[in-house]
């Protein structure tokens, strides 16, 4: 599994510690795409465009840093799928802030992301493995 570490800035506000925070926290860690967004950030400095955040894991999904130009339409349907499903979670959770009106999103203030390389590792059960889009290929 990746190495993920998030802790707040400020001593003042400490990390979930009930049950259900710290299930919460792993709903939201347990899944690639979700990964991939906070390494996005990270290697960003913490803030950017959903679109490149888009490009980045589309790239990753395909085993290269930058998506080929023939991957337009996966990241067009990549990119209307991550708003609802992932950033929308991760704001709701407090990891960072999203603003799909403005297009751009950027980790909470007082957040710390320490994560490695989605893709270091083999997926597991609890990763989701590549999805199948209409045309065969995998995203």
């Amino acid at each position: 599994m990746s190495d993920i570490g998030i802790s707040r800035k400020s001593a003042r506000t400490s990390l979930p510690t009930t049950t259900t925070d710290i299930e919460t926290m792993h709903d939201v860690l347990s899944d690639w795409e979700r990964c991939a967004i906070l390494y996005s950030l990270q290697r960003r400095g913490g803030s950017a465009a959903v679109a490149a955040v888009v490009s980045d894991i589309v790239g990753w999904r395909r085993g290269h840093p930058d998506p080929d130009p023939a991957d337009d339409d996966v990241i067009a349907r990549v990119h209307d799928q991550i708003g609802p499903e992932h950033l929308e979670k991760l704001d709701e959770f407090g990891v960072l802030e999203y603003v799909p009106e403005r297009g751009r999103v950027r980790l909470a203030e007082d957040m710390q992301v320490s994560i490695s390389e989605p893709w270091v590792n083999p997926t597991t059960d609890t990763h989701r493995s590549h999805q199948s889009t209409d045309d065969g290929s995998d995203v």
